[in-house]
């Protein structure tokens, strides 16, 4: 019940940043205030949360994109991180081209594996996945609690 808990209070903070995310790419911050764009962030402290947990890193410019959206490749990477550490995340590899649209050497490919092969995402219905697909917010909560448990 701790766990789910610890679960369920990280899974409120990424729902919280949902809404102001862009993510995952190669900027290289420990802080909202390193970010281009660091005075349009609303939720500072959920953001500084998510940057200290290495769960987000923002855009490759260094920006944030609080006003972006967030795709299906970039919600199967956030909850990979969220659940295995960032460490094991991204030392995973993918082994197989997960979906149609999605290679083995695709940025996300690893991440979107894993999310799938433990249900907590699903593809289109005909083999794709549509990675770069905006999520909405009731997708995304879906995957939150599957990934909860």
């Amino acid at each position: 019940m701790k766990t789910l808990k610890k679960v369920l209070s990280v899974a409120l903070v990424l729902a919280m940043a949902l809404s102001l995310v862009t993510l995952v790419g190669a900027a290289n911050v420990s802080k909202y205030q390193d970010f281009t764009d660091a005075d349009a962030i609303v939720n500072k402290e959920a953001v500084d949360t998510l940057v200290g947990l290495r769960v987000l890193d923002g855009l490759e410019d260094g920006s944030f994109g609080p006003e972006g959206y967030l795709t299906r490749a970039q919600a199967a990477a956030i909850i990979a991180r969220m659940l295995l550490g960032r460490t094991v995340a991204d030392s995973m590899v993918a082994t197989t081209a997960p979906f149609a649209d999605v290679p083995a050497n695709h940025w996300a490919a690893k991440y979107i594996q894993y999310c799938a092969s433990r249900g907590i995402i699903n593809g289109m219905g005909d083999n794709t996945f549509v990675p770069n697909g905006e999520v909405t917010a009731a997708q995304f909560a879906k995957m939150l609690l599957v990934a909860a448990g």
